[in-house]
């Protein structure tokens, strides 16, 4: 499994459960920075974190003539419509933006100021 992870872009927060998670399901994985010079392989698992480099990924498993899902595999973070339409669908890690919304304007109008986790959950598409 490979988490493409820009420090400057992302917070620690999920580089450290990424590889929390790994370790405890005793995956092999790595953390990238760069798709740039990446040629993708058969059997690889990536996680990306934003749009365009999801879309970069894409064309280059089209250059190598790999099939997405069966030969290599994209999960993603955020759902979007995007991401529910393209090479038939991508798996997503996604938090509910409604409770999110929802709960943040509990919190504003009775003047709350605390820390709360978000559910989220997997959407399994074509990618995996």
């Amino acid at each position: 499994m490979i988490l493409l992870f820009s420090k400057e872009k992302q917070p620690q927060g999920i580089l450290d459960g990424f590889n929390a998670f790994c370790a405890t399901k005793t995956i092999a994985h790595k953390q990238i920075s760069t798709l740039q010079n990446r040629v993708p392989v058969k059997g690889e698992l990536y996680f990306i974190l934003d749009d365009r480099a999801l879309i970069l990924l894409l064309k280059k498993i089209q250059e190598q003539q790999l099939v997405l899902g069966m030969d290599i595999g994209i999960i993603c973070y955020n759902d979007s419509l995007l991401k529910e339409v393209v090479e038939g669908g991508i798996t997503t890690i996604s938090t509910n933006f409604y409770t999110m919304g929802e709960r943040l304007a509990q919190m504003i109008l009775s003047n709350e100021n605390i820390q709360i986790e978000n559910p989220n959950s997997l959407i399994v598409r074509n990618s995996l």
